[in-house]
């Protein structure tokens, strides 16, 4: 089995937040304001086998759901 990084092709149905030009294509930051919620289901395009890796930095007490 072949294991390599590979980012998503687009974010389809963005809630909550305006998505940066090039996201979720190019590795730029998308940052979320305090006390919002934001939904984003992202579409790679084909079918894979895939774990998700979140890279994140602030957001004392912020939860993250994936699901």
């Amino acid at each position: 089995m072949e294991e390599r990084p590979e980012r998503f092709e687009r974010v389809r149905r963005p809630e909550g937040v305006e998505l940066p030009a090039g996201f979720p294509g190019a590795p730029v930051p998308l940052a979320v304001p305090a006390r919002t919620t934001v939904r984003l289901l992202p579409d790679h395009g084909r079918l894979t086998t895939a774990y998700p890796e979140l890279v994140l930095s602030g957001g004392r007490e912020a939860r993250i759901a994936i699901g």
